[in-house]
């Protein structure tokens, strides 16, 4: 990740904040949303654009799933933590 502290990259995914990024010349967005009552992430990708979420997950009612999303094996079989040297993050 260029010029990203990770710590403060993890605390924005803690707090739902809309993030987007670049990996491998594709751009996507992270979102989260208290979806019924549950903390979620929800991961797209804007370019080229997916025909679904890449990935849904549904954290407690306090707490989006962190760990679940910096473990998750989205970028071509790799965690978000295999994969940092290769995303660019835009915000």
């Amino acid at each position: 990740m260029l010029d990203v502290d990770i710590d403060d990259f993890i605390d924005a995914v803690a707090g739902g904040d809309d993030l987007s990024f670049m990996y491998r010349e594709q751009r996507f967005s992270l979102r989260g949303y208290m979806q019924n009552g549950r903390a979620t992430l929800y991961l797209d990708r804007l370019d080229p654009p997916a025909k679904d979420y890449v990935l849904v997950l549904v954290g407690n009612e306090r707490n989006f799933p962190v760990q679940e999303f910096l473990q998750a094996k989205v970028w071509d079989g790799r965690s978000f933590m295999e994969a940092a040297e290769e995303i660019e993050i835009l915000d």
